[in-house]
């Protein structure tokens, strides 16, 4: 009786069909390329471990943009350091001065959390310090202020992302490091040191012989 309406009907439930195929077949790709994924196919930037969406392949390894991509040579790197090498300069690491206040103590990584919004634009991020307790924990109440004044100011992702990352930050506070042993992030940053490190010796190496 319509068979203009039955026509275009027939052909929206065609393109809903083709469209559910092509997700279905994309997502069963992206699993078997990516077995180690975030739950709705994140994976994890191997330099700075954000959870992202495509990023750049370096063999095994995934990057989240182009820059942490160059980085990620100090990834590789940093798996070639001898096992002794790194536990002796992440107990120098740990059982020194912080690098903040000079005072000594227990120093490790702390994690702070921050976000700002304006209307329609949220933006996110996570920072990472090696200190002593007492810093860390100054930078948190810091970046917890600044998510408590400028978080809530976009919507919907302002309104609904201040309470998560003001809720990290008071986590953070009362949840440090264990200040007995040294924590896997703190090796992971002493070890990606050490192979910037290596990388710049060895290039003013190669300046001299040339």
């Amino acid at each position: 009786m319509f068979p203009a309406a039955n026509w275009l009907w027939g052909k929206c439930r065609r393109l809903k069909g083709d469209y559910f195929r092509r997700e279905q077949s994309s997502r069963q790709q992206v699993s078997a390329n990516s077995p180690e994924t975030f739950p709705f196919y994140m994976a994890k930037c191997d330099y700075c471990g954000t959870f992202m969406f495509g990023g750049v392949r370096e063999g095994d390894l995934r990057f989240c943009n182009k820059q942490c991509h160059t980085n990620g040579v100090l990834v590789k790197l940093a798996t070639s350091i001898p096992a002794e090498v790194l536990a002796a300069r992440v107990q120098d690491v740990h059982g020194g001065p912080c690098p903040c206040c000079g005072k000594e103590g227990s120093v490790d990584v702390h994690t702070s959390h921050r976000i700002w919004s304006a209307l329609i634009l949220t933006q996110w991020n996570s920072r990472v310090l090696v200190s002593c307790r007492s810093c860390g924990i100054k930078r948190k109440v810091g970046d917890l202020a600044f998510c408590l004044v400028l978080g809530w100011w976009g919507f919907p992702w302002g309104v609904l992302g201040t309470p998560i990352q003001l809720f990290k930050n008071a986590v953070g506070i009362f949840q440090s490091p264990d200040a007995s042993a040294p924590s896997k992030m703190l090796n992971r940053i002493v070890g990606l040191n050490l192979a910037a490190e290596f990388l710049r010796k060895d290039g003013a190496r190669g300046k001299l012989a040339a």
